[in-house]
Parts: C-alpha cells; sequence; structure tokens
C-alpha cells in the first residue's frame, strides 16, 4: 500500500514538475515577444473577435478565417482593457491560456494512453510493461518541443487550440473504447465542433474522429444511438457558421481556406492581386487598379477593418476557377515529403528503428502497429491532408505527436531489467534532447506602438484610411496601423518600381490616392541606408533621398509618412 502510494506520489511530482515548466518557458515565450505580432493573419483575427463581440454579423462571418481564436484573444482583450503599449501582450496572454487548455487537455490524453497501453499489455503478460514514470516523461517532453518549438507560444494563430481539441478528443475516443458512455459519445460531438470553429481543416477530420469512435466502441449496447448524438451534438454546434458562410458564399461551404491554398500551391494562381484572366476566371469583387506601371491597388471596401485585402480572402477570390495541376501537385507532395523529413520524420525514423531492434522482437512490434490504429489512422490522416497542399510545422504539431506515441506503444520490449533501463534511459535522452531544441528570441523594442503614436501626432485620426508602399506580406510591418485604429486602404506592391517611376508619375498616384479618399502614404523600406544607394536594381533607399521627397520620418523607427492632405 506504501509504495502503491510513493508511486502515485512521485507520478503527481513528474506531472507537476512538468507543468510549471510548461507555464513557465511558454510564459517566457510570449512575454519575450510581447511588442510584436506574428503575422498579418493575426489582425485579421483581432478583426473578426472585434466584429463578433460588436454583433456586426456581416462584417463577423468569414470565409477563409476560422471564428473561435480571434473571439477568445478579442475577448480577452475586451476584459483587461490593455492600453495601446500592452495590446500585443494582452494577445500573448491569450495564447498562454491557450496553451494551458491545451497542456490540460494533453494531460488527459495521455492518462488514457497509459491505460491504454496497460490494458494491450494485461494481454500479453511476456511483454514489458513500460513504467508510467516513463510514459510521463516522454509524454511531456514530446509536449514541450511540439508546443514550444513547433508551435510556439508566441504564434498568433489558432493552431494551438487546434492541438488542444485533437488531444481531448483522442482521449475521449481511448475512453469510449473502454466505457462507451453517453457522456464521453456527447463531449466527442462537443469537441468537433469546438474545432471545426477553431480551424476548418477540423471539420473532415471530424468525420474521422467521430468513425473511430464508433468502432472503437463496436459493437458495445447502443452504439449506434451514442454516435448519433455525437454526431447531432457536432452539427448543433457547427451548423450555423456553415449556413453563414454558404449565405456568404452563395453556395454549401464550411470554409474557403482549402480551396484558396489549393489554387494558390498548385493552381499557381497569384496569393494576392489576382484581377482574373488566363481561364482563372473572372473576379466578382475585383481590386480597383489606380494605376498599372506602377501598380497601385485599392480595396476599401467592404470591410472597415486594419486591412481589408487581407481580412477576408473568400471574398477578393471569389469567381475564382483553380484548375488541378498533376506535375504541381506530385512537386508539391515531394516538397513536403522533404519538409517533414527535416522537421521530425528523419529523426523519428532513426530513434523508432533503434528502439525497434533494441527491442529484439520486429516481428512482434511491426505487427502490434495495426492494434495502435486508433493512434495511427488521425496521425495519417491529419499529415496526409495536409501534406496535399499546404505545410507549416506549426500545422502538423499535434499529428506527429500521435504517430509518434502510436509508434512507440507498438514496440514489444521483453519483460527484462535490461530493457527497462534502455527505456529510462531514453526517456531521460529526450529531455537533454529538447533542451538543444530551445531558443529564445530578444524581447525587441515597442517599434509599432512608437509609429502608432507618431501617426496621431501627425495628425491621423481613428478610422482614417492610409495606403502602404510595399506589400503588406513582406516582413508585415504594419501590425501599427492597428495600433492606431487606421485602415490600410491601397497598396503599391513594389517600391522600386514606385521611386524608379518619374517624379511626375509619383505626383500623379499621390492625386489619386488623395482622390480615393487615402490621408496618408506609408513606407518601412526593409533596407535603409543614409544616403541613395543602387543596389542590384535598387535595393535600397536612403534616409536623405525620402527626406528630399517630402516624406517625414516617425522618430527613429524607419517608418516614413507622406501626407496626401
Amino acid at each position: 500500500m506504501n509504495k502503491r502510494f510513493a508511486l502515485k506520489n512521485s507520478h503527481f511530482w513528474i506531472q507537476f514538475g512538468f507543468a510549471v515548466v510548461a507555464v513557465g518557458l511558454g510564459g517566457l515565450q510570449a512575454w519575450n515577444s510581447r511588442f510584436d505580432l506574428f503575422s498579418g493573419d493575426t489582425i485579421a483575427y483581432l478583426d473578426i473577435g472585434k466584429a463578433y463581440l460588436s454583433g456586426d454579423w456581416q462584417t463577423a462571418v468569414n470565409g477563409y478565417f476560422s471564428p473561435l481564436y480571434g473571439l477568445i484573444i478579442a475577448s480577452v482583450l475586451a476584459i483587461m482593457q490593455p492600453s495601446d503599449y500592452w495590446i500585443f501582450l494582452a494577445v500573448k496572454a491569450a495564447n498562454v491560456l491557450i496553451f494551458c487548455f491545451c497542456l490540460l487537455n494533453f494531460s488527459l490524453f495521455l492518462h488514457q494512453l497509459i491505460r491504454f497501453h496497460r490494458d494491450q499489455r494485461r494481454r500479453h503478460p511476456e511483454q514489458l510493461l513500460i513504467p508510467n514514470w516513463i510514459w510521463l516523461t516522454l509524454g511531456y517532453t514530446l509536449f514541450l518541443w511540439s508546443t514550444l518549438v513547433l508551435i510556439g507560444v508566441a504564434t498568433d494563430t489558432p493552431d494551438m487550440l487546434v492541438a488542444s481539441w485533437v488531444y481531448l478528443a483522442m482521449a475521449l475516443i481511448l475512453k469510449i473504447q473502454v466505457r462507451p458512455s453517453w457522456g464521453a459519445f456527447i463531449g466527442l460531438g462537443a469537441v468537433m465542433g469546438f474545432g471545426y470553429l477553431s480551424k476548418a481543416i477540423l471539420f473532415p477530420m471530424a468525420l474521422i474522429f467521430w468513425g473511430m469512435g464508433l468502432f472503437a466502441a463496436w459493437p458495445s449496447r447502443q452504439i449506434i444511438p451514442k454516435a448519433i448524438t455525437a454526431l447531432l451534438v457536432f452539427g448543433l454546434i457547427a451548423t450555423p457558421l456553415v449556413t453563414a458562410i454558404s449565405l456568404k458564399q452563395g453556395e454549401l461551404s464550411f470554409g474557403e481556406a482549402g480551396s484558396l491554398n489549393y489554387a494558390w500551391n498548385i493552381s499557381g494562381i497569384p496569393s494576392a492581386y489576382w484581377l482574373g484572366g488566363d481561364g482563372t476566371g473572372t473576379p466578382q469583387n475585383p481590386l480597383t487598379l489606380l494605376s498599372e506601371s506602377p501598380a497601385v491597388y485599392e480595396f476599401s471596401d467592404p470591410f472597415p477593418n486594419t486591412f481589408g485585402r487581407g481580412y477576408d480572402p473568400s471574398y477578393w477570390y471569389a469567381g475564382l476557377i483553380a484548375q488541378p495541376n498533376l506535375s504541381r501537385q506530385i512537386a508539391t507532395v515531394w516538397e513536403h515529403i522533404i519538409e517533414y523529413y527535416r522537421i521530425f520524420a528523419g529523426f523519428l525514423l532513426f530513434v523508432y528503428l533503434l528502439l525497434l531492434v533494441a527491442s529484439g522482437r520486429i516481428k512482434a512490434s511491426l505487427m502490434a502497429l495495426a492494434a495502435n490504429w486508433l493512434l495511427l489512422l488521425p496521425a495519417a490522416a491529419g499529415l496526409g491532408s495536409l501534406m496535399l497542399i499546404h505545410v507549416r510545422s506549426r500545422m502538423i504539431a499535434s499529428f506527429v505527436i500521435l504517430l509518434a506515441l502510436g509508434l512507440f506503444n507498438s514496440l514489444t520490449f521483453p519483460n527484462t531489467a535490461v530493457q527497462k533501463r534502455l527505456l529510462s534511459g531514453f526517456a531521460v535522452g529526450s529531455i537533454l534532447l529538447l533542451l538543444t531544441q530551445l531558443s529564445w528570441p530578444a524581447p525587441g523594442t515597442p517599434t509599432h506602438w512608437k509609429i502608432a503614436q507618431g501617426m496621431q501626432v501627425l495628425g491621423l485620426e481613428s478610422g482614417d484610411k492610409i495606403a502602404i508602399l510595399g506589400a503588406y506580406r513582406a516582413g508585415d510591418h504594419y501590425f501599427w496601423a492597428y495600433l492606431a485604429n487606421l485602415r490600410i486602404a491601397a497598396e503599391i506592391p513594389s517600391p522600386v518600381e514606385f521611386w524608379t517611376a518619374e517624379p511626375e508619375r509619383r505626383s500623379q498616384i499621390y492625386r489619386d490616392l488623395q482622390a480615393a479618399g487615402i490621408k496618408a502614404l506609408v513606407q518601412r523600406p526593409p533596407n535603409l541606408v543614409p544616403d541613395f544607394t543602387p543596389l542590384g536594381g535598387w535595393q535600397a533607399i536612403g534616409e536623405a533621398f525620402m527626406q528630399q521627397q517630402g516624406w517625414q520620418e516617425i522618430g527613429k523607427t524607419h517608418c516614413y509618412v507622406y501626407p496626401l492632405e
């Protein structure tokens, strides 16, 4: 009795220790990125959340970005009411809360996985029952790697939220296999629904999770009505958003993220400034082309948000006809196979083969892969679907963990002291390996806040329209627009073409922008030198040259403004 109590007590301290380390490291990542955002998509999520909270349903419904993450970060901002200086830190605080939610759900999943492992080994007493402390050490180490390295608490996207729902769904499915209760099925349906509200990819994944729950419990009593109930709960949560998106798109749709990423990555459609032609269709909502050389695009309607062109790409790409491209599809899959190998597959395969040989039971371990289908199937489905179109490490994190733990659980070690020592060393070594993967960026300075303050000093007011010189995604230098509550309503994608144009042409562009209601043109040159320097076809811009042309620098931020009024 005392031995069992001591064992449980040690397991508690292992979990508690990892939780403290996780929250500490996650908080440190958030703090170090407190003056910046991850990408321009974060601005769209903030605007979406704000629209939902204000009841602006027409603006809130978005065919590309899912609503839940934006609603969470906007709610945190509404509760905290931070000053402009601390708004980005409040976003990071929301990320930390989601990270803690993910940690909780992973703990539930790991608890069910350990029970699943014990049930399997109970039927095969000749196989080693891997001690709980090894499972906890290895599991939490993988969790820290996936969330802090592959995703990152500083990453302001829904991917941590997606991982949370995946882990909770897996915990419920493993529980259903043992005890298929009504509560577990209802919970699975709710998790699938909220997962879809987090990111559209979890809509098709929800059907896979539902099927797994059904077959995991088959043929238990009342399994059909329980499975149908789970589907109804999922539909109850998902249907309002599907209906809203479908009405907005004019066709049945659960989200356009997948089809647009296919068009951009496979069909070769430009990811910005699409104007139709060449068999790609005709835009139903075309951008306004104020100038062709250099190109100047205006897009102030219909979204009264920070950056109208990036708020809902499905609006600007309505009318698109994406053609399949087999050669490009094959090339994309091959590129993503290489990317998987770089991110995780090479090392995972090496470790798996090493442990497989060390176990001495190669055939039995390979045959045990089928018994771990509950872990391997969703991993294969998630990784396989993303591999077809678009891959980022933050998107695949939870599926990589399912794959790694599924492979580890399939290994059948003989029940000997030597094998226990081998796995003990492996678990401890995984912690040391994690330490080599962690990195901490410098905190940076509140540059965006300084620029936002400078815009107000120049007389720009909340809601004013501005134009930017240089594509929005070229370094994402325009987060200050959200802090200043300005509307980026026009873009000049190529600074090179603008600055090499004749002075009369630039003056005409200034007049065209002013006629469109634009109050100022803004540029943050990526390559700034003291004087004009023609590097490789005009790659650098001189400070003195900018000032001679009537541009004003905001403080020492290297952000220049040309007032149009």
